[in-house]
């Protein structure tokens, strides 16, 4: 928001400029030409010499602005990881924000250096101008020539001798900023007219991360996490309320209801995203209450969310989410989950977005959705959570997916959020829930014996939402 506002607030003031300096420029050469269209002569061969300075200048800058452009827009693309809700939620559960705060300082040092560069560049350009136009043409000749009106043509007195030579400089700056900003700036700054009011029109959400030193489960093992009559809500509305929960290593449950049922929030709370009300989480039996072992416990899980996100980097980096990320173990990552096939050459070491890299990668979103479970086969960790991760696969890709994802570690434990219902009748448990609470647990043949809610949803995608 700090940042709009800074730019909206530049934008007013550039236009204000724009058209103070063109009515100063109209009036002092109307007023030059009564009195001296000499002087007018001047201020034009001061301009015409300044502008081919000016030329070679602003082909400079705009080469310049361009691969500064390009460094800007990598450092926001790191930039965005701290502030967007999703990213902050992969980063904490992942354990990669290191990696990308070096990324993010590398990236500035260069557009830093890169700076000092251009600067170096375009130095004797921009001093030649101001002593080859300005200095020589304003301050010496014009200066001379009025000299030579106010001593021996006594045209002029002392006062019209310094409002003529203040007058000069105004129409000299009148038109710089007509030729030059107004070419150069004009259409940067209506962008950011266009960006404000497109901001005016959405509502933003900033998170704050916490830092994990590592993304590895250490020498410690969790075998069980489970969750104890645990409530939650936002202020008096409650969205978990006695929720009870249990997944072993090995085990495949999967967690089912409506939109809006509580399921993402669910995953949040297990995993100390979201502060409980009341109830307890626990891994092995032990309740986890503090930031240290919170932050233990989620070097055990990998999460697949259903926003597949990507970063610049290298494959292999987008998979390890590390930067000494192994080459050789992220190509078998890839491989397993569908989306290289074994035994094929693996590009691990090509940069991922084509917005920094000419040739880099379009992935589609299914195919972003296979990268998100070659991170988590790349890891193995003892838990695995998959968040409506294979949303945008076709049926075929998505058998696949869900083969990997449930048979491919048989010591992994897998919690499947979906509503596409097929991936259930895989896992051992399934547990439904309702409005916040868990309504029904068992395995697939269990839940449609009971004929209960779980029963109504599978018949009606069964049934092909008839």
């Amino acid at each position: 928001m700090q940042f709009t506002q800074t730019k909206m607030e530049e934008t007013l003031e550039f236009y204000r400029q724009l058209f103070g300096s063109f009515l100063a420029g109209a009036v002092a050469v109307v007023i030059y030409i009564r009195m001296d269209q000499m002087i007018v002569v001047f201020v034009l061969l001061a301009f015409v010499a300044s502008r081919f300075c000016v030329k070679s200048l602003v082909e400079k800058t705009n080469a310049k602005r361009d691969e500064q452009n390009k460094k800007d827009a990598l450092h926001q693309n790191y930039l965005r990881i701290f502030l967007r809700k999703e990213y902050a939620a992969e980063g904490r559960i992942l354990g990669c924000l290191p990696f990308f705060v070096k990324r993010d300082q590398d990236s500035f040092s260069q557009k830093a250096e890169q700076t000092k560069q251009w600067n170096r560049r375009i130095f004797p350009i921009a001093f030649g101008r101001e002593i080859g136009s300005d200095f020589l043409f304003i301050d010496c000749l014009m200066i001379a020539y009025l000299g030579y009106c106010f001593f021996w043509k006594k045209t002029i007195g002392l006062d019209d001798f310094a409002a003529l030579l203040n007058g000069t400089h105004i129409i000299l700056y009148a038109l710089s900023v007509l030729f030059e900003q107004m070419a150069g700036r004009a259409g940067e700054y209506a962008g950011y007219i266009d960006g404000f009011f497109d901001f005016c029109e959405q509502n933003g959400e900033v998170s704050n991360d916490k830092n994990q030193e590592s993304m590895a489960a250490d020498s410690r093992t969790i075998s069980e996490i489970s969750m104890e009559h645990v409530d939650f809500g936002y202020g008096e509305k409650k969205v978990l309320q006695d929720i009870c929960f249990q997944m072993k290593k090995g085990e495949k449950i999967a967690l089912v209801g409506d939109s809006g049922a509580g399921k993402t929030t669910f995953i949040k709370v297990l995993l100390g995203l979201g502060k409980k009300d009341s109830g307890a989480v626990l891994a092995d039996g032990a309740a986890i209450s503090t930031k240290a072992e919170w932050e233990e416990c989620r070097k055990h899980f990998t999460v697949l969310f259903a926003g597949n996100l990507l970063y610049a980097a290298s494959l292999a980096e987008n998979v390890a989410l590390s930067e000494n990320a192994d080459k050789s173990r992220a190509a078998d990552a890839l491989c397993e989950s569908g989306l290289y096939r074994k035994g094929t050459s693996v590009p691990v070491e090509k940069q991922v977005l084509r917005e920094f890299c000419e040739d880099g990668f379009l992935f589609s979103e299914g195919q972003k959705q296979k990268i998100a479970l070659a991170r988590a086969c790349y890891y193995n960790t003892e838990f695995l959570i998959a968040d409506e991760a294979a949303a945008s696969l076709d049926p075929f890709a998505e058998d696949a997916f869900n083969k990997t994802l449930l048979q491919g570690h048989p010591d992994q434990g897998v919690l499947v959020i979906s509503h596409r219902l097929s991936v259930t009748a895989l896992t051992d448990r399934i547990y439904v829930m309702e409005h916040g609470r868990i309504t029904e647990c068992g395995s697939h043949q269990e839940l449609l014996a009971r004929k209960g809610r779980y029963w109504q949803m599978w018949e009606k995608q069964r049934r092909g939402y008839a």
